[in-house]
């Protein structure tokens, strides 16, 4: 589906198994390792997600900007909003679970 000039993939869990998936959770694993460094390493389960979720939404936002102003070219995907999570979540516990 197109929006301006952006396209876009709005159903989640059609890319499982393609390796760009996996890479964008590889991409952000580093972020949630550096917010368990940098801020408290209590973070309620519902803020570590909810950190994610806000991150992959910003990242997909600013693609869908990009796209639209015709500076790249690439998909918005809910699939990447999904992966950015995870990888976050899966960063901050891997630090977690390292550190005690």
């Amino acid at each position: 589906m197109m929006i301006g000039k952006a396209p876009v993939a709005y159903i989640p869990f059609q890319e499982l198994d393609q390796l760009g998936f996996w890479l964008n959770i590889i991409m952000t694993c580093p972020l949630g390792i550096f917010t368990y460094i940098l801020f408290s390493p209590k973070f309620k389960i519902s803020h570590v997600i909810t950190t994610g979720i806000l991150i992959g939404f910003t990242i997909e936002f600013i693609q869908f900007i990009t796209d639209n102003l015709a500076i790249t070219h690439r998909w918005v995907d809910i699939n990447d909003v999904i992966a950015n999570t995870l990888g976050f979540v899966v960063g901050y516990y891997l630090s977690k679970l390292i550190d005690k």
